[in-house]
């Protein structure tokens, strides 16, 4: 078994489980089915300072695969994001004058919000580039944080910029979940699997 991180220590925002539960419930689930095996309430989640020790936040994964029968729930956890969910840096993000500024806003500060992830954002090339250092080694979450927070970043830059189609290619470093092959139709930017680092590229005049 991997061991974890000092990063991963720090546990992970409790809001966050919200999320995880607004997917759930799609499968007719209840915060308390949820929940309740983990001695966790939507109420101490919903405390700003609340953090999920990283082992539970794992077997609230795993939990939350087996209660709805999925493989991954990163698509579903990454079209549910919205830009509010991360706080103040959200809230720092709808300031942004569009999509560059938005993305070096958050490679500067969500090491506050989220001390497991790093992000490098360039736009020194033909494109603009995104590249995510996670810290989290136990899965499934790992992969299901990497999946939805990449999934989520298109989801908020469509509402940051009410494009609909915008296109990228993302390349992340694990094995394509089992039946993710329906979402890949819905989404507009193209993703590979098995590649040897999480980086995304895109237009960088949008």
């Amino acid at each position: 078994m991997k061991t974890t991180t000092t990063r991963q220590d720090q546990g992970i925002p409790g809001v966050y489980g919200l999320l995880l539960l607004d997917v759930v419930s799609r499968w007719g689930y209840s915060d308390e089915t949820l929940f309740a095996p983990f001695h966790l309430t939507s109420e101490q989640l919903a405390d700003p300072n609340f953090r999920i020790p990283t082992p539970i936040a794992n077997e609230l994964v795993k939990h939350s695969l087996r209660l709805t029968g999925e493989s991954t729930l990163g698509f579903h956890l990454g079209t549910q994001m919205r830009i509010s969910i991360h706080g103040f840096i959200g809230y720092a993000i709808m300031t942004a004058h569009d999509i560059t500024d938005a993305i070096a806003l958050a490679s500067r500060f969500i090491q506050l919000r989220l001390p497991f992830l790093q992000l490098y954002f360039s736009t020194f090339g033909p494109k603009a580039t995104l590249q995510l250092q996670c810290d989290i080694e136990v899965e499934p979450l790992r992969t299901e944080i990497i999946l939805g927070l990449t999934i989520g970043i298109m989801t908020m830059a469509k509402a940051l910029t009410g494009i609909e189609d915008l296109r990228g290619e993302v390349d992340l470093d694990f094995a394509e979940p089992a039946g993710f092959e329906k979402y890949k139709d819905k989404l507009s930017s193209s993703i590979r699997f098995n590649q040897p680092h999480l980086i995304s590229s895109f237009d960088k005049n949008i």
